[in-house]
């Protein structure tokens, strides 16, 4: 008997230990990354004014259409990745031992289509792996359009978005990154295409780069060009919308400068 119960004993603390190391497999449940670590804010200011009757060959208005045209293709390719994660923060995850991670499950309405998504997330020591899986019915089943790392303190991570369904390539790199000691943040959406994949190839390594920083122009907008291996830097103040802009094809990188009218103006020294 006294075996017997040595016996029980054992199996009862081995079930228990089992039960522990299970529980701490699957860790606490890990925040979202925040909002901003996909889309920020990338406009130029206008305060008050409108680009009604501003020189069209102002140094302003050579910025502002730059950042207008590539916030567009940003915002149309990005639509549903987007739209797909700002609707998880509307939702409350649970543990799926089927995915082993802790999962967001919903339906989310991107433009006029549905979309059934499946985000996983899963603290890996001091990050968290997040990976979004898309269904539209008919069309497609468990997509995954997007993958990303982010640090457990949210303080940076990158996202890997997939071109499509039926090319499920790397197609885009986003990376940003928050500095709580002067309170700025970075955001990099670069093309990491193949170059042997076309269309998109072609520009491989190209990026759009922006970030709020020190100093007298404290935003800046990042573009390069990577066929032509052009890159044009926007700067400007966020609070009297003084700023700049220099590329090397039409500025020779010389900065050319406009002021609190965003008219153009002698740039500082």
């Amino acid at each position: 008997m006294k075996k017997y119960i040595l016996i029980l004993m054992s199996l009862a603390i081995i079930f228990t230990l089992g039960l522990s190391s299970c529980k701490k497999d699957r860790g606490d449940k890990p925040s979202l990354p925040p909002k901003e670590s996909m889309v920020q804010d990338l406009s130029l200011p206008h305060g008050n004014k409108t680009m009604q009757g501003t020189n069209a060959d102002t140094a302003f208005t050579d910025a502002s259409i730059r950042v207008g045209v590539w916030n567009a293709i940003l915002f149309i390719g990005l639509v549903v990745p987007v739209g797909t994660f700002l609707d998880a923060f509307n939702h409350t995850a649970t543990w799926s031992n089927a995915d082993d991670a802790w999962r967001w499950k919903y339906s989310v309405g991107v433009g006029l289509l549905t979309y059934d998504v499946k985000l996983l997330g899963k603290v890996e020591t001091d990050s968290v792996h997040w990976q979004m899986y898309v269904t539209h019915d008919g069309d497609f089943e468990d997509f995954l359009w997007y993958q990303g790392w982010s640090q457990v303190n949210d303080l940076g991570g990158r996202w890997v978005m997939y071109e499509s369904p039926t090319k499920t390539n790397e197609l885009l790199g986003i990376y940003w990154a928050k500095n709580t000691s002067d309170n700025t943040v970075s955001i990099r959406y670069q093309n990491i295409c193949p170059p042997s994949v076309a269309p998109y190839g072609d520009d491989n390594g190209g990026y759009i780069y922006y970030g709020t920083s020190t100093g007298a122009y404290n935003r800046f907008y990042h573009i390069y060009n990577a066929s032509n291996g052009n890159l044009a830097e926007i700067e400007w103040n966020f609070g009297d919308e003084r700023g700049r802009i220099r590329d090397s094809i039409k500025y020779g990188n010389q900065w050319a400068c406009w002021d609190e009218s965003q008219q153009d103006c002698d740039c500082p020294n």
